[in-house]
């Protein structure tokens, strides 16, 4: 058997399942790496993607040419190396593989305590490559999260520490692996770390494929925006005055400069928060607890309010909209000025500082920062341009453990194409962007994605499922005749959930929007378990619960019900009896907050994509019916519960019925067919 041979779905027990349409997917795959180009390729769950796309890049490390392949999610990166490149290398090698994460994902015995309780139980045994499933693995438990955060690195203390693979470093180490390697797996966060700096982490490579492709304008808008909560402003200031301490620049100028830019920064923040507040109770008619407050969200720009206004409020208004950017800008200039001074410092040293060269960073990031606040002020809609990519600049209801009213502020990039194109695309022989949600559903085409992601000419590929969907999935919609849960924003109705669930057999996977209403529902379901009135395993998606045992409990107890967040399924795998249903309590529309605003704006009225806010929701809804049908035998079920599809006035109705037609899914309003379904 040649590697062209070698197409197929590859099980668990090692052989290869021949799935119809994979070979055209992996043709493609083979064509766009051989002749150069961008290839667009959208292929449904189950039909075999990332072995299509493996083994056709079998070909190019033949030709002594690197290959990445980013994925969303570390799941699927361990899936890539220890079963379809390991299979792959068996077959057609050898050939260097290797996976590269975060930090946050290794190992740091430089940064944990000789007292942990992590470090005293491994020893001196063998932990492989340091990551965190393999002292999982060698303790035979789960780590928590917090004994993690304690043990393993992150960006800012490994910043400090330039450690290398020798001095016992697992994540140098693996950047080390990473660099000999002709096939790098990693994820779309390292990859957009990879485009930001001068010399990559990932090295010097050829053709790249994205999996999960629909995800990457997310992560890198989280990547490339700037944010900055209360801590990390005060703690940025005294950085930076830590520095001027160690520095030998330290002059009368330096500080007045620095201490008029402190004053100034917290005389604006204090009149965003004031005035904001006072915004939101005159909105609402009421005092703003502490939930309300963290809800708030809103564009830093000047305020047009209609009506009249008390002596306060105008006062308020006053100091946000007049005083404010002037403050702001003052303080950016006053930040760039200690940078300049810090910086020439360094350059006069033979050997570098420590606590200069944090500071000098620090008042670096909070000069861009504040400077763009100031200029996001005196606009209408908070929307700035910034070295030609547009942000809109936004405040946060922020409030710290039994704290005051306080604002994160964050600087959200809201067209990442340029840069995209320049930082990721350009520099390639061949780039393959994949996923089983690729186009846009309200109008069929790759249009959005192409232009979102700065894609040149790129050729384009549907791949049909192969599965019969009419046979083997099952929609229901609620009818809107239950009431809903006593929980603000929620559409559920808690007699309805429980009736779909027992109807399933457990065997259900719940999403949620909201953390109130998963807590609800928790509370309700954990109780009629404990009373005998419910026979299924709750399983819950909480802090500290780690997101691969959690599936994996689910998997193995085939009538338990697991309780998570509308994005808990991405990159997760439920075959065969382990899942039947997936029940969407509120329908994932966006949430249609100040950010949300700004980008359906954006999209909308300046990009000519009408329907931006739709894609949005029916992209989720897309994703969630494909954790249920992985193979031909599978028969599936996915229950809306949202009491807004019953309406057909409301928005929700109609794009379930968008959603019902692009899967071609039978559907009812009956939770009789749903167990007659089941069978």
């Amino acid at each position: 058997m040649t590697w062209a041979d070698a197409w197929g779905v590859l099980n668990t027990d090692g052989n290869l399942v021949e799935r119809p349409n994979q070979r055209e997917l992996a043709e493609a795959v083979f064509d766009i790496t051989t002749n150069g180009g961008i290839l667009l390729g959208e292929a449904p769950v189950g039909c075999g993607k990332s072995f299509a796309y493996s083994t056709a890049l079998i070909s190019r490390v033949h030709k002594k040419e690197r290959c990445v392949i980013s994925t969303e999610t570390t799941a699927l990166q361990d899936q890539l190396v220890d079963r379809d490149l390991k299979f792959l290398n068996s077959k057609f090698g050898p050939f260097k593989y290797a996976s590269l994460k975060g930090r946050s994902w290794y190992l740091c015995q430089r940064r944990a305590s000789d007292q942990h309780w992590i470090i005293r139980a491994l020893g001196a045994k063998d932990i492989g490559n340091g990551e965190r499933r393999d002292v999982e693995r060698v303790l035979g438990r789960t780590v928590s999260e917090d004994d993690w955060e304690a043990v393993s690195g992150d960006a800012d203390y490994c910043a400090q520490n330039k450690c290398t693979g020798d001095s016992g470093c697992y994540s140098s180490a693996a950047r080390t692996r990473a660099g000999n390697a002709a096939i790098v797996v990693t994820n779309h966060a390292l990859l957009r770390t990879h485009a930001e700096m001068e010399e990559g982490i990932l090295g010097d490579f050829d053709h790249l494929v994205v999996d999960e492709a629909h995800t990457l304008e997310k992560v890198l808008i989280d990547g490339w925006g700037e944010e900055v909560s209360p801590y990390e402003l005060w703690k940025s200031l005294e950085n930076i005055w830590t520095a001027i301490d160690a520095s030998n620049s330290r002059t009368d100028d330096v500080v007045a400069k620095m201490q008029e830019a402190e004053h100034f920064l917290k005389e604006a923040v204090n009149s965003v928060v004031a005035l904001h507040t006072a915004l939101a109770e005159r909105r609402t008619g009421e005092w703003l607890d502490d939930k309300m407050w963290r809800r708030e969200t809103f564009t830093l720009s000047e305020q047009y309010l209609s009506g009249s206004v008390d002596v306060t409020l105008a006062d308020k208004l006053t100091a946000y909209e007049i005083d404010g950017p002037t403050r702001f800008k003052v303080a950016s200039e006053n930040l760039e000025h200690v940078y300049d001074v810090l910086k020439k410092d360094l350059e006069n040293r033979e050997r570098g500082n420590r606590k200069v060269s944090k500071g000098k960073t620090a008042a670096r990031r909070l000069a861009r920062v504040m400077g763009m606040v100031a200029e996001a002020m005196t606009t209408r809609d908070g929307i700035i341009m910034q070295y030609g990519v547009p942000y809109v600049i936004l405040g946060e209801g922020y409030k710290a453990y039994k704290g005051t009213n306080d604002v994160r502020i964050r600087c959200v990039p809201l067209d990442i194409s340029a840069r995209a194109h320049e930082t990721i695309w350009a520099p390639l022989k061949s780039a393959t962007l994949v996923s089983g949600t690729l186009r846009d559903e309200t109008d069929g085409t790759f249009n959005y994605v192409i232009d979102s992601l700065g894609l040149k000419n790129p050729k384009q590929i549907k791949v049909g499922s192969g599965f019969d969907y009419a046979q083997n999935q099952l929609v229901y919609v609620t009818p809107g005749t239950y009431d809903p849960i006593d929980v603000v924003g929620a559409r559920y109705s808690m007699e309805e959930m429980v009736n779909v669930i027992e109807a399933s057999r457990g065997r259900a996977l719940v999403l949620f929007t909201a953390n109130a209403e998963m807590e609800y529902a928790a509370d309700h379901l954990r109780q009629l378990y404990a009373g005998g009135l419910f026979d299924h395993r709750v399983l819950v998606q909480e802090r500290g619960v780690s997101k691969p045992e959690l599936a994996r409990a689910f998997m193995e107890d085939k009538h338990s019900v697991l309780l998570a967040s509308k994005s808990f399924f991405t990159g997760m795998d439920f075959p065969g009896e382990s899942c039947s249903m997936v029940v969407l309590a509120k329908y994932p529309l966006p949430q249609w907050n100040a950010l949300c605003r700004a980008q359906n704006d954006w999209w909308m009225k300046r990009r000519g994509f009408k329907y931006w806010y739709d894609r949005e929701a029916l992209q989720v809804f897309r994703q969630a019916s494909g954790r249920l049908i992985r193979n031909e035998t599978d028969r599936g079920v996915i229950a809306v519960l949202d009491n807004r599809v019953a309406n057909p006035k409301e928005r929700v109705s109609t794009l379930t019925q968008l959603g019902l037609q692009s899967s071609g899914s039978l559907y009812t309003s009956k939770i009789e067919d749903v167990s007659s379904f089941i069978g």
